[in-house]
């Protein structure tokens, strides 16, 4: 009888408990969140008909805004800007400066925020396009993912900071091509396009 009881009190209380978070998720009070953010983008290659294109490692700068849905999802919508350059290394050997180059990324998506508190991991999945934005070629637009993890803390209800890595990638195929001007594209992709590693932070307010 009294491991009945035990087993039944240790049901109510973890039926207690489940809902007691439920509903401390639906009474959230941020239900929107807006940051700004610094981070550092590595630097990377990519294959090419002519050679490895390499881009130079930067800082990246981002603005994001987060509108909660029930529970603890929220929709996210984000533009991230990589000022760089753009070098050349061929295939016999040599290095060519092919001039200044600013990525451009546009990306929504979701978070997922794993716990309630002060201290909240997540994760992130967003869509979008990268547009690469040369001095010496056409701006050209690519399909672009986001897959990233991070934690947050949040030392007042009005505003919180997140430490978080991202894998960007803009898609290519071998038939594709980059970086082309008036006189035609010079550069064949021959990898599966271009993965860029984010590193950053970010400041963000909620309401």
């Amino acid at each position: 009888m009294q491991k009945r009881l035990a087993t039944a009190a240790t049901l109510a209380f973890a039926f207690i408990s489940s809902a007691a978070h439920a509903q401390a998720w639906d009474d959230l009070v941020d239900r929107a969140q807006v940051g700004a953010g610094l981070g550092y983008m590595f630097g990377f290659d990519v294959d090419t008909t002519a050679g490895e294109v390499g881009f130079d490692g930067g800082l990246s700068y981002q603005l994001e805004g987060d509108l909660r849905i029930p529970s603890n999802t929220l929709l996210l919508i984000n533009y991230t800007w990589l000022p760089t350059e753009l070098k050349l290394n061929t295939t016999g050997g040599g290095t060519r400066d092919l001039g200044d180059l600013n990525l451009h990324f546009f990306q929504t998506g979701a978070q997922r925020e794993f716990l309630y508190g002060k201290w909240r991991p997540f994760a992130m999945l967003t869509l979008g396009a990268t547009l690469f934005a040369s001095s010496q070629y056409d701006d050209e637009w690519k399909f672009s993912s986001t897959l990233g993890a991070g934690l947050k803390y949040l030392p007042s209800p009005k505003f919180g900071i997140r430490a978080q890595v991202r894998l960007m990638n803009s898609f290519g195929t071998n038939s594709s091509t980059i970086f082309c001007s008036f006189s035609g594209c010079d550069y064949g992709i021959t990898g599966g396009g271009i993965l860029h590693t984010d590193l950053s932070g970010v400041l963000f307010w909620v309401f």
